[in-house]
């Protein structure tokens, strides 16, 4: 075990790393991105001529000509304007977009999943088919960083119901997170690893009880605003996992899981389709934390993608969610995901081993920003 704890470890302090550093980009055959891409290509280039310096605050985040060209580039998704990103620049996005690995992210054991090679994992899997009764609905993030709180709580109170087989049905509060971790900084942003040692210690109050009032940069303060008499839920486990298969294995056998996902141009205007990000966009500093909970193969392209559930409104995407593709090391995706076990009642819950590694000295981790 101590091999594996070592990989889980190496891979998060890779992660961190690689949202400071800007990926290389491949394709599959120059020759058919050259026709297909060759006027999509013209445009962002016309753009850039027209506008040489344009610095990130006067950009739009979303462009009607270009949204416009790329659904017309057979890209294998398409695009369109939402209510989310109206307005913004991609200077806004960046500043939403702090959702980060910590340096303690190598301390984090592995989860048991994780060693399981063994366990054949199907070739798809989707939460919202098996446990449709414990999903949480889609966020509108608004301005503020608060994905690694929006998505952690989602997670979390999903976990709840699932590994109780339905008998706790609770949504958690992300205000909880953004208020009163002392580890994170509100809607600056935060860690997706971090932010379960809170949760571990001190629990979190339900959504009705202290509700989401980030949107437009609401300050919402711990000791004034949260009530004390609320019920608190915990977790009483905190794991990591890497690759496709080990990520599957967790999402199959206990439920979704925390990712922190680099963000390029054209997936602000994503609207449907399996996507990857193109030659023409831009990663944009930082990340965002979504949630996976499935995955599958496109039954025409035969392209494997990823389930994903966002904070950017449902008017986003599929309803909210996206298909993104397996594999592609610029998105981070595989990386390294964080997740936790709910505390449930002795007579609520499942068998669980527990399993635990000496944590595994390695070299410090860069806080990306």
């Amino acid at each position: 075990m101590e091999g594996e704890g070592v990989d889980v470890r190496a891979r998060a302090e890779k992660a961190a790393k690689r949202r400071t550093a800007k990926g290389k980009k491949t394709s599959n055959s120059l020759y058919i991105a050259l026709g297909i891409f060759g006027g999509f290509m013209a445009l962002v280039v016309g753009f850039m001529v027209l506008n040489p310096e344009l610095p990130p605050n006067k950009i739009p985040a979303l462009d009607a000509s270009l949204i416009e060209s790329a659904n017309g580039a057979g890209l294998g998704y398409t695009q369109q304007a939402n209510e989310h990103f109206k307005d913004w620049t991609l200077a806004d996005v960046a500043t939403a977009s702090n959702s980060f690995i910590s340096q303690a992210a190598k301390h984090v054991n592995p989860c048991d999943t994780y060693s399981a090679e063994g366990e054949l994992v199907p070739s798809s899997y989707d939460v919202r088919e098996d446990f449709p009764d414990c999903l949480e609905p889609v966020v509108f993030m608004g301005n503020c960083s608060a994905g690694y709180a929006l998505a952690t709580a989602s997670v979390l109170s999903e976990r709840f119901c699932i590994q109780s087989n339905g008998d706790i049905k609770v949504s958690l509060s992300p205000q909880d997170i953004l208020s009163c971790d002392p580890k994170s900084d509100g809607c600056i942003g935060g860690n997706i690893d971090t932010v379960w040692n809170n949760i571990r210690d001190m629990g979190l109050v339900e959504e009705s009880c202290f509700p989401y009032k980030s949107p437009n940069m609401t300050p919402a303060n711990c000791t004034t605003d949260k009530p004390s008499t609320c019920k608190t839920y915990k977790a009483t486990k905190i794991c990591a996992t890497v690759t496709e298969q080990g990520i599957m294995r967790e999402i199959k056998k206990h439920g979704p899981v925390v990712a922190a996902m680099v963000i390029y141009t054209d997936f602000l205007a994503y609207h449907a389709g399996i996507y990857r990000p193109q030659k023409t966009s831009t990663k944009i500093q930082g990340a965002h934390a979504v949630e996976i909970l499935g995955w599958g193969t496109d039954k025409d392209s035969q392209e494997q993608y990823w389930v994903i559930k966002n904070s950017w409104g449902e008017d986003w995407g599929e309803d909210g969610y996206a298909r993104v593709l397996r594999g592609i090391r610029e998105l981070g995706l595989e990386d390294y995901v964080v997740t936790g076990t709910p505390w449930l009642q002795e007579e609520e819950a499942k068998p669980h081993v527990e399993q635990v590694e000496e944590p595994v000295e390695t070299e410090n981790l860069d806080k990306s920003s």
